[in-house]
């Protein structure tokens, strides 16, 4: 049946399985695989809107299809589509060319379908898109489009001009036009989303797993909510930095969903499976008594997770904390120092020091909390090849907080700012005042450095003024060593398992490793097989479903 739109998610090359790449660790602190196969959030919400408002909507994740399966042919399924508007993100910029590529393919086999790209990165790049990819003929605009594609598809349904349509980039005969970018909500409750709707329509379409989030998903999944949309903080090369909203999607203050719309999302997942569930934003941004108020409707609710996650942007106190294990589940810190140099985590934007690090990490141990994790960053400015060396003794210094036997709760990770500094953050729009050396300023040229680079150090698209590209590499694989020795040292990971990872790290200058070079996929998160976390009696379609995929009936 011919769709109304169907949602695709591209991979970050949309020819990566012809050749042969170093990927390296570019994606190894995420789920995905470093072809980039999870699609954002905003996938999901669009669905669950455009879907209550009576259209034909699929999602497909083309690049979690192409990881699962070797016998998938892009060709023939874009020769397949059956839909009047097929929308792919261009989120994150390291999809430029899979997004790019896939939508071209599209309207040279499918003229007559309408290519849409919306997301983060299309929005700052939509006019070099409009006026250098002519195959490309509407862009959403902005952080939230749901309403925005929700008129699209009804003036094109009745033969309407688009040009009352605010937040959208397109084409009419040979010109270029783009309307007004009014359409920035401070209230973001309507567009939660609603899995009860989701798990009914997508799990009855003719491909009932194109919906994955990312390929893994079946194996090790993880569900999100996303708390607000904005940031209050300026990190340097981060793309979703309060800077950057205000310059590129005009939001100057946050906006929120309210609590009993969290409350309902988060429902709708355990109603259904039992899954990790991932806390998107610091609870903190939300203002301390509406982050209470939800803490307590949790708790009233007596929602059952297989682990609750939340990020920190700062150190939280000590009572918050205290409220937050209360939670009767499982509950899981993250936190990102970025470095463990107090210099360069506040040149970044991070505006703490180690001993209010350690504070955290030693109460949220003596409260209670299962797990708290800190992730560290390699490429940041005012970083040195040389920091690495202190590296070690910060972590065990970290080790140090706590009793022996309750360091099995203290993770770390550590990643390349890779592979790229998101474009309309502070270091992308500004390189020079903040010591960065940006190598791509359009997003052609970033494409041409997916499309051309063989190996992930080729593919950063910045170096520093104290560290090129090999040094940012050498960081990163002396600092996942240092981690994987410890860990297995304190017994997070088994010795068998620390010996694969070493392992990785060592050929990781000459093999073609295409999954996590220096973690193990479980150590991000606790993880059971998607079909063991299942509510059996309300999700009898769900589990036809997985078993139709995996091949079982």
């Amino acid at each position: 049946m011919r769709t109304d739109i169907t949602l695709l998610h591209p991979p970050s090359y949309l020819y990566f399985r012809e050749e042969k790449r170093k990927f390296g660790p570019i994606s190894d602190v995420i789920p995905s695989t470093p072809i980039f196969d999870m699609y954002p959030y905003g996938f999901f919400s669009l669905a669950t809107y455009l879907n209550k408002k009576g259209y034909r909507v699929d999602l497909y994740n083309v690049a979690a299809r192409m990881v699962l399966d070797e016998s998938f042919d892009v060709n023939r399924f874009v020769e397949k589509l059956d839909a009047d508007v097929v929308g792919i993100d261009l989120h994150w910029l390291v999809h430029a060319h899979g997004a790019l590529e896939l939508a071209r393919k599209i309207k040279q086999e499918r003229p007559d379908i309408t290519i849409m790209l919306g997301g983060l990165s299309s929005t700052i790049f939509h006019r070099e898109i409009m006026e250098k990819f002519p195959w490309v003929d509407i862009i959403a605009l902005g952080d939230t489009t749901e309403p925005v594609i929700d008129m699209l598809l009804d003036h094109r349904s009745r033969g309407k001009s688009l040009e009352s349509i605010p937040n959208i980039a397109y084409r009419e005969g040979k010109n270029i036009k783009v309307n007004s970018f009014s359409y920035v909500p401070k209230d973001i409750s309507d567009y939660s989303i609603d899995y009860h709707k989701i798990f009914s329509s997508l799990f009855h379409a003719s491909e009932p797993f194109g919906w994955i989030p990312f390929a893994n998903f079946i194996e090790h999944p993880i569900g999100a909510i996303l708390l607000y949309k904005g940031c209050r903080y300026s990190c340097l090369a981060c793309g979703g930095s309060s800077y950057t909203y205000r310059k590129y999607f005009g939001r100057r203050e946050l906006a929120f969903k309210s609590n009993d719309a969290i409350l309902k999302e988060l429902s709708s997942i355990v109603d259904h499976i039992k899954i990790p569930v991932f806390l998107v934003g610091d609870i903190q941004l939300l203002g301390r008594e509406r982050a209470e108020d939800l803490i307590r409707k949790i708790k009233s609710e007596g929602l059952q997770f297989y682990g609750l996650f939340m990020e920190f942007y700062t150190p939280p106190p000590l009572d918050l904390i205290e409220k937050l294990t209360s939670l009767d589940t499982e509950v899981y810190f993250q936190i990102s120092p970025e470095s463990h140099i107090e210099e360069v985590r506040r040149f970044y934007g991070r505006l703490y020091g180690n001993d209010r690090l350690k504070d955290f990490v030693k109460g949220s141990i003596k409260l209670g909390a299962k797990r708290v994790d800190l992730y560290f960053m390699v490429g940041l400015a005012k970083q040195k090849l040389e920091h690495m060396e202190t590296f070690s003794n910060f972590i065990r210094d970290i080790y140090r907080e706590v009793p022996e036997n309750e360091r099995k709760r203290i993770d770390f990770f550590i990643s390349p700012l890779a592979p790229f500094v998101d474009p309309g953050s502070l270091a992308f729009d500004f390189p020079e005042k903040f010591g960065y050396r940006i190598r791509a300023r359009t997003l052609a040229e970033h494409v041409e450095l997916i499309k051309n680079s063989l190996d992930w150090r080729e593919m950063l698209n910045y170096e520093t003024e104290f560290m090129s590209r090999e040094n940012i590499a050498q960081a990163t694989y002396i600092g996942a060593k240092a981690l994987t020795i410890m860990k297995k040292e304190q017994g997070i990971l088994e010795e068998d398992e620390a010996e694969k990872i070493l392992l990785r790290l060592n050929q990781s200058y000459s093999e073609d490793i295409r999954g996590k070079e220096t973690t193990d996929l479980r150590d991000l998160y606790p993880s059971e097989p998607l079909y063991n976390l299942i509510d059996e009696k309300r999700s009898e379609v769900l589990i036809m479903a997985i078993k139709k995929s995996l091949g079982l009936e």
